[in-house]
C-alpha cells in the first residue's frame, strides 16, 4: 500500500512538469554545453602538457591551447550559470502553480476546511512542504535527463582511443545508480517521516505561541514548554536520520567513484610501463591520449555524483508531496453544483432573498448527523435569529446556505435549489459578518474596498458613516490611509468590528449572514453595530446568529437548536411561552449579562476610588 501510495505521488510530480518542461529542456541544453566545454578543457590541457613534455614547445608555442583553455572555462561558467537560473525559473514557477492550486482549493472548500488543520499545519503545508518541491524541478529533473545523454557521450568519446577504458567506465557505472537507488529509498522514507515531524511541530508552536497570555495567566506555560522541546527533539531526530542517509549515499558514490577511477589510471599506469598492450586501436598509447583520458574518467562519474546528490531533493519532494496531492484530490464535501456548465443567477434584480430549508439534514464520516430534518422558512426582508447552545448546529446551518458543505434535503434560494445554482454569484449577493473581524495588513481604504475593489471614496465614506467608522477616522494619523497591522493591530475590536461591518456593506446584498458578530464586544460597540445593521438592513433578509438576548427584538423568527435538531421556531414571544429549553437559554443569558455588568461596575468603582 505504501508502495502504491507513493508511485502515485510520483505520478502527481510529473505531471506537474509538463508546464516547465520547455525551461527543463533549456537547463539540460545548458548542461550539454558546459560538458562539452569541460571536453574542450580537456582536450586543450592534454594537448599543452603533451607540447611541453614530448615535443619541447616553448611558452608562445602553447598559447592557442592556454586561450583555447581560459575561454571554455569561461564560457563553462556561463553555461553553469544559465543551466542554473533555468533550473530555478522551473522550480519556481511549479511553486506558484502549485500554492495557487492550493489556494484555489481551499477557497473550493470553504472555511470549513480551515478547521481541520491548525494554523501551523496549513503554514507548512503552504510553505514549507511547497518549498521542498523546488530542488526536484530545479535540479533533480534536469539531472536525470543529463545523466541520460552525458555518459552515453563520454563513452562514445573514450571508445576512440581505448576500448577497455570504455567498458569499465560502462560496467562500473551501474554500480554507482544502484546503491544511490537503494539508499535513496530510504532517504524518501525518512524525508517523509520528517516533513510530517515538521508539521507537528510548527503547528504545535504557532499554536502555543497565539495563546500564550493564556497560557501565562493559567500557570501553564511551563509545561508547555517542555511540550514543545520534546516536539523539536522529536524533529531534530527525524533531520539527524535524513543527514545519516545523505552522508551514506555521499560515501557510497565517493567510494566506487575513486576505485573506478583508480582502475583507469592503473590500466594507464601498466600500458604505459610496458605491462600490458592491449585495449587500444592498434597505436601505443600516447601522453596526450593518456591525459585526456586520466582527465574525463572524473567527469565521466560527476554527472552520476550530482544525480545522487540531487536524489535527496528527489527524497525531500515525494515526502512533502505526500500532503500536497492528498489535499489536491481530498473529495470535496460541498455540492459539485458550481461544476456544472450552465448554472442559473439566483435573481440579482430582487432586494431580499427567500431561503428555505425543508429536512435538511448534514451527516460527517463517522455517520453522526450535524443538522437532523432542518426545516424554516425566511420570508424577504424577514430576520432569522438562530440560537442554542455551542455544538448544536448553527455554524453548520450557516455553512450548508453558503455552499461550503453537502447536505440531504431540499435547500431553496429565491425560489432556486441551491444545488443548481452557481456559488459564486450567490456569495456575491450576500454580506457576512463575523464574530472575529479578519482584517489584514494595509491600509483602512484596502481593508474597507476588499469587498468592491472599484469602490469611489464617496461610496466609502458611506458605509463608513453607517458603521461609524467615520467616529474614530479622524484620530487615525494617515485617515483612510491609515496602514493597520495583521489582524487589525492598531484598532480596538470595536473599532475593527465596525471596519468589517463597512467593508460587509459595501456590496449590494440580498441577505446579510452575522455569526455572532457583537460576541466580543463591550454593551456600547454592541449597540452601535446593531443599530447601524438595522439602519441599512431595513428591506433585506438577514440570518443571524447570537448569544445577546437584545437580538431576538426585532427578529421576525427565532430557530432554536439542540443536538442539530430543531426544537423551537416562532417569534420570541411564542418561544417564551411554548418552548421550556429557550426559557432556560433567556435566563442564562440575562444571568450571565448581569453578572458582566456587576464586574464592570465594580470595576470602575474601584478605578474612581483610586
Amino acid at each position: 500500500m505504501l508502495r502504491e501510495r507513493e508511485q502515485v505521488v510520483q505520478s502527481w510530480l510529473q505531471l506537474r512538469q509538463a508546464s516547465v518542461g520547455p525551461i527543463i529542456r533549456r537547463a539540460v541544453l545548458f548542461g550539454c554545453c558546459q560538458y562539452l566545454f569541460i571536453i574542450l578543457q580537456a582536450l586543450s590541457l592534454a594537448w599543452i602538457i603533451d607540447s611541453l613534455v614530448m615535443a619541447g614547445a616553448t611558452v608562445i608555442d602553447i598559447l592557442p591551447g592556454i586561450a583555447t583553455l581560459l575561454a571554455s572555462a569561461l564560457a563553462r561558467g556561463l553555461c553553469g550559470r544559465g543551466r542554473e537560473l533555468a533550473g530555478q525559473q522551473a522550480g519556481e514557477q511549479v511553486r506558484r502553480e502549485i500554492r495557487a492550486a492550493l489556494l484555489e482549493r481551499i477557497e473550493q472548500f470553504g472555511p470549513v476546511i480551515l478547521a481541520e488543520r491548525s494554523t501551523g499545519s496549513w503554514l507548512t503545508l503552504l510553505m514549507e512542504q511547497v518549498d521542498k518541491l523546488n530542488n526536484f524541478y530545479a535540479r533533480y529533473l534536469p539531472q536525470m535527463l543529463l545523466v541520460r545523454i552525458l555518459p552515453l557521450l563520454t563513452i562514445a568519446l573514450v571508445l576512440n582511443f581505448s576500448w577497455v577504458i570504455a567498458l569499465i567506465l560502462l560496467l562500473t557505472a551501474p554500480l554507482l545508480i544502484l546503491f544511490m537507488i537503494l539508499v535513496g529509498n530510504r532517504a524518501a522514507a525518512a524525508s517523509r517521516s520528517n516533513v510530517q515531524a515538521l508539521s507537528r511541530l510548527s503547528a504545535h508552536f504557532l499554536d502555543r505561541l497565539q495563546g500564550l497570555t493564556t497560557l501565562r495567566l493559567f500557570y501553564q506555560s511551563g509545561r508547555e514548554k517542555q511540550a514543545v522541546a520534546s516536539a523539536a527533539e522529536a524533529f531534530r531526530e527525524k533531520t539527524m536520520q535524513v543527514l545519516r542517509l545523505a552522508f551514506l549515499s555521499s560515501t557510497v558514490l565517493e567510494f566506487f567513484t575513486s576505485v573506478s577511477i583508480a582502475i583507469t589510471a592503473v590500466f594507464l599506469g601498466m600500458s604505459y610501463l610496458g605491462y600490458l598492450d592491449f585495449g587500444l586501436w592498434g597505436e601505443s598509447l600516447s601522453l596526450f591520449s593518456g591525459m585526456f583520458l586520466l582527465l574525463l574518467a572524473p567527469e565521466y562519474y560527476q554527472p552520476i555524483r550530482e544525480l545522487g546528490t540531487y536524489y535527496h531533493a528527489k527524497a525531500d519532494a515525494v515526502g512533502a508531496a505526500d500532503d500536497l496531492e492528498a489535499f489536491l484530490h481530498e473529495e470535496q464535501t460541498t455540492s459539485a453544483h458550481h461544476e456544472q456548465q450552465s448554472c442559473p443567477e439566483p435573481c440579482p434584480e430582487k432586494q431580499a432573498a427567500t431561503v428555505v430549508f425543508q429536512r435538511v439534514s448534514v451527516t460527517v464520516g463517522s455517520g453522526r448527523r450535524i443538522l437532523d430534518n432542518v426545516s424554516f422558512a425566511l420570508k424577504p426582508g424577514e430576520q432569522l435569529v438562530i440560537v442554542g447552545e455551542s455544538g448544536a448546529g448553527k455554524t453548520t446551518l450557516l455553512n450548508v446556505l453558503l455552499g461550503f458543505v453537502d447536505y440531504q434535503g431540499t435547500v431553496l434560494v429565491n425560489g432556486l435549489s441551491l444545488r443548481d445554482l452557481d456559488l459564486a454569484s450567490w456569495r456575491r449577493h450576500i454580506a457576512w459578518l463575523g464574530q472575529n473581524p479578519r482584517l489584514f495588513h494595509g491600509t483602512l481604504r484596502e481593508n474597507i474596498a476588499l469587498s468592491l475593489p472599484e469602490a469611489t471614496d464617496d461610496d466609502l465614506h458611506r458605509v463608513m458613516n453607517t458603521a461609524h467608522v467615520n467616529e474614530f477616522l479622524e484620530r487615525l494619523p494617515h485617515g483612510l490611509d491609515t496602514v493597520l497591522g495583521d489582524e487589525g493591530a492598531g484598532l480596538s475590536v470595536g473599532q475593527a468590528q465596525r471596519v468589517a461591518l463597512a467593508r460587509a456593506l459595501l456590496r449590494p446584498f440580498q441577505l446579510l449572514v452575522m455569526d455572532e458578530p457583537t460576541a466580543s464586544l463591550d454593551h456600547n460597540s454592541a449597540r452601535i453595530i446593531k443599530n447601524a445593521v438595522e439602519s441599512v438592513a431595513a428591506g433585506r433578509s438577514m440570518i443571524t446568529i447570537t448569544h445577546r438576548p437584545e437580538s431576538l427584538s426585532s427578529a421576525a423568527q427565532v430557530l432554536m437548536l439542540a443536538k442539530g435538531q430543531v426544537i423551537g421556531l416562532g417569534s420570541q414571544q411564542a418561544l417564551l411561552e411554548s418552548c421550556p429549553a429557550f426559557r432556560s437559554l433567556i435566563q442564562q443569558w440575562q444571568t450571565l449579562e448581569m453578572a458582566q455588568l456587576a464586574t464592570v461596575q465594580k470595576t470602575e468603582g474601584e478605578v474612581g476610588h483610586d
